[in-house]
């Protein structure tokens, strides 16, 4: 299992976690947290814009950008490789 705070410098301190081929995202704001199966991913990056960096998911049907803190770079990083891996195994069993 991957676990990262995306962000500790807001109050939001979003939390990505990978497990067991699901990806999830939660919010202090109470919201539901966004589920994705790497089944369902077409895509999933890192993006820098003027500085700030996000983690990108799409699905085809739906997009979720998170900013995250350039100290959790590197742990972000091998999230995104987990999940590019999970992905790639997934799809050579279909």
């Amino acid at each position: 299992m991957i676990e990262i705070q995306l962000n500790t410098n807001t109050m939001q301190k979003h939390i990505v976690n990978f497990h067991a081929n699901t990806l999830a995202f939660y919010f202090a704001t109470g919201n539901q947290p966004y589920l994705f199966h790497v089944g369902h991913l077409k895509s999933i990056e890192i993006v820098e814009k003027r500085g700030k960096y996000y983690l990108t998911v799409s699905t085809g049907l739906k997009d979720n950008s998170e900013e995250f803190d350039a100290k959790v770079l590197p742990k972000v990083q091998e999230l995104v490789a987990a999940v590019q891996k999970a992905m790639k195994e997934f799809q050579s069993i279909q």
